[in-house]
């Protein structure tokens, strides 16, 4: 406590400010990342940004807020997210690189048979 006194008060308004600019500008990316990339990418690059911040608001003391210690559980958390995020990733670069040989499925995981024997259906006619 104590921030708001002395020297740094007549940084207020500019604080408000700046904090009102960069919250407008980052829910417009969020939008324009929507349009963009879809729904599913703008949530998985949303949930990226938990795992950064948490390390960098434990290691660094910034002007306003100081250090702030996680708790184990935060860190296990850290720990299982990131992984997954570079799997989802990874997955994604699979299915991307199929899709350009032709060989994408709609449902990935389970398999091209299924998929094959759905089209073929639905190009006979059939409701699948």
């Amino acid at each position: 406590l104590g921030y708001c006194q002395g020297e740094v008060k007549h940084f207020a308004t500019r604080g408000v400010a700046l904090y009102f600019f960069f919250n407008f500008a980052w829910n417009i990316s969020i939008l324009m990342s929507v349009k963009v990339s879809g729904a599913l990418a703008t949530f998985i690059a949303l949930k990226g940004i938990f795992p950064v911040s948490s390390v960098l608001f434990s290691s660094i003391c910034w002007p306003v807020l100081c250090k702030t210690a996680m708790q184990p559980l935060v860190w296990l958390s850290v720990l299982l997210m990131l992984p997954a995020i570079v799997l989802y990733q990874y997955a994604s670069d699979l299915q991307q690189k199929s899709r350009t040989l032709g060989q994408a499925s709609c449902c990935w995981p389970l398999g091209k048979s299924r998929v094959a024997s759905l089209e073929a259906c639905l190009l006979e006619g059939g409701t699948g």
